[in-house]
């Protein structure tokens, strides 16, 4: 007989990695490594899991992290590493997983909730593509020298040095020291082996990237040739940029692609000076808004004559200003009001003093996942 949904205790972490394995990396690999906060031991009762007996047979994994979104710092319920083993398919467990896991997020308070996926399971539970940012191809010799700039492998003792580069930037999951160290010691960001690297700039720690090194296909019969992806960087944006350029060349790699986030204009001005080609897309996953009244306090504050209020109930949502009401009627919608969309219209604002305001600080930016993936 099945039972669950349920948290998991610590003693069953390893087979509910394992099971994560299985159906994720059934050749080679470790979830568990890729993703160490998400299966660490003090995050146990954060992940969920149906049992047959005393085997997780479908599990989903919760990670809370908080988010600085360019001001507002929002709690977000993270949840990855959703599987089924393929004997027990079919038999709609993912979806209760998530109905509990959706709960339960609202439950300890998250103001969203960011999915690593996009399948169907998701979008019926109402969440969707949003977020707005571009991934640049940044070529081996389209960036001035490196003068100045130097490369070294990040070690555990650099551990402050990146938390202190991170914290600097607008858009970020709030981490700490420990955090860093747990990456340090996987060296995996976004389900991929990184080189963590730390850029100096006259001998002075001035940014970091975590680089995936990879084989992409170029040229029109799609020659293979060696190449790279910045999985994370935080920093002084000519450092990130030189620094990629130096470690390229010292790799012998072709191009680069890196993503920046929307907000992020100075980097992706930097980079469109470079004739780098872009793509707009969403966020890597799905979103969702879980409570709609506690982001716009927390975007706007709560009293005065400029802070609008919000109701939720159900899939219906409204905000007001005064005698003006937005209503909105999906939490696709909300979401998209929220953080935007790099891929369709946002819901059209109302033309008063609600919709100004709302215009001024809406979109919000999500931080790409980095090490935070899962």
């Amino acid at each position: 007989m099945l039972e669950g949904p349920r948290s998991i205790a610590v003693d069953e972490l390893d087979e509910a990695a394992h099971l994560a394995d299985l159906v994720f990396r059934p050749a080679t690999g470790s979830m568990a490594r890729e993703c160490p906060l998400l299966f660490a031991n003090e995050n146990a009762g954060n992940l969920l899991a149906v049992f047959d007996g005393s085997h997780p047979v479908s599990f989903l994994g919760i990670r809370y992290f908080r988010i600085v979104a360019g001001g507002p710092v929002l709690t977000a319920g993270c949840v990855g590493a959703v599987c089924t083993h393929p004997d027990y398919r079919g038999r709609r467990l993912a979806t209760r997983l998530l109905d509990h896991a959706l709960e339960a997020m609202r439950g300890q308070g998250a103001h969203v909730t960011l999915i690593s996926g996009g399948r169907g399971l998701y979008l019926r539970a109402g969440a969707v593509g949003t977020g707005r940012m571009c991934t640049f191809q940044l070529a081996a010799d389209s960036a001035p020298g490196s003068a100045g700039i130097a490369l070294t492998a990040a070690a555990a003792r650099d551990a402050e040095v990146l938390d202190a580069l991170y914290r600097e930037e607008p858009v970020h999951y709030e981490r700490t020291v420990d955090d860093f160290r747990a990456f340090l010691a996987t060296r995996y960001a976004m389900d991929r082996p990184c080189d963590c690297l730390v850029v100096k700039k006259d001998g002075k720690p001035a940014a970091y990237l975590a680089v995936h090194t990879e084989t992409r296909a170029h040229g029109p019969a799609g020659e293979p040739s060696p190449a790279c992806s910045v999985k994370e960087y935080a920093g002084d944006r000519k450092a990130v940029i030189a620094g990629l350029q130096l470690f390229m060349g010292e790799r012998g790699l072709r191009d680069s692609s890196i993503t920046v986030l929307a907000s992020d204009v100075q980097l992706a001005s930097m980079l469109a000076d470079r004739n780098s080609g872009c793509s707009s897309h969403n966020w890597p996953g799905t979103v969702a808004v879980l409570d709609l009244p506690a982001i716009i306090t927390a975007v706007f504050g709560s009293s005065g004559p400029d802070a609008p209020t919000a109701s939720q109930e159900g899939d219906r949502y409204s905000i007001s200003l005064g005698a003006e009401q937005l209503e909105l009627r999906s939490t696709g919608e909300v979401t998209k009001l929220i953080f935007g969309s790099a891929e369709e219209p946002a819901p059209a604002l109302p033309a008063g003093p609600l919709g100004k305001l709302l215009a001024s600080r809406l979109p919000l930016p999500l931080p790409l996942p980095g090490y935070n993936s899962v």
